[in-house]
C-alpha cells in the first residue's frame, strides 16, 4: 500500500509517501511465511528510492508532464 501525502502537520507543502510493505507472505498452501531476511540493507534503499522519486519529478515538471497547481517556493529540494 502507498499513500501519498502533500502536506506536513502545519500544514506547509511536504510531499512525501508512505508504504507499507508486508514482512513474508502466504504460500501455496494458504500458511504465512516470514521473511528471515531483507534482500537489500534498507538505509540504501530508502536514500535511492528518494532520489530517483525526486529526479523523476523534477524532469515531470521540467516537460510539462506535471503541473504545478501550489506555490513550488518550499521545494527546495526539487532545485
Amino acid at each position: 500500500m502507498i499513500a501519498l501525502h502533500t502536506w506536513g502537520r502545519q500544514l506547509t507543502l511536504h510531499p512525501h509517501c508512505y508504504c507499507l510493505v508486508t514482512a513474508g507472505g502466504v504460500d501455496g498452501a494458504n500458511n504465512w511465511k516470514e521473511i528471515e531476511d531483507y534482500l537489500l540493507p534498507i538505509r540504501v534503499v530508502k536514500k535511492l528510492y528518494r532520489g530517483k522519486v525526486q529526479g523523476f519529478l523534477k524532469q515531470a515538471l521540467e516537460q510539462g508532464d506535471l503541473v504545478k497547481v501550489f506555490d513550488t517556493t518550499q521545494l527546495s529540494s526539487f532545485s
